[in-house]
């Protein structure tokens, strides 16, 4: 129960500041505070870039491997039972099967 009001004070408070930053902020918006500010140059042409698609792909797949890798520290100081083996093992095998299917989309073909 203790929970409960723990998420409902942390949210009240969160959107009290929220209501309060807006209320209170200046809003004095010029053409100077919309360009973007990158050591004191100001830019000549637009500083957008396009990223492939397969870059996207591999953020992806770092993200699979390392999330395993975070959840695998967890797990090193516990003992190690059937139930924990099937937790890990099932984990395993999720992590593999998330690479196996980024391979079948072609992540792996840098064309």
């Amino acid at each position: 129960m203790a929970w409960v009001v723990y998420i409902t004070v942390s949210a009240i408070i969160v959107i009290g500041l929220l209501v309060l930053g807006e209320f209170l902020g200046k809003k004095k918006p010029t053409t100077l505070k919309g360009i973007p500010f990158e050591c004191g140059i100001i830019p000549v042409e637009t500083s957008s870039q396009n990223f492939g698609v397969p870059y996207f792909g591999y953020a992806l797949l770092f993200l699979i491997i390392d999330v395993d890798i975070i959840f695998f520290y967890f797990l090193i100081g516990i003992k190690i039972s059937f139930y924990y083996f099937l937790l890990i093992f099932l984990f395993i095998l999720l992590g593999f099967l998330g690479i196996l299917y980024s391979y079948k989309l072609g992540v792996f073909k840098w064309d």
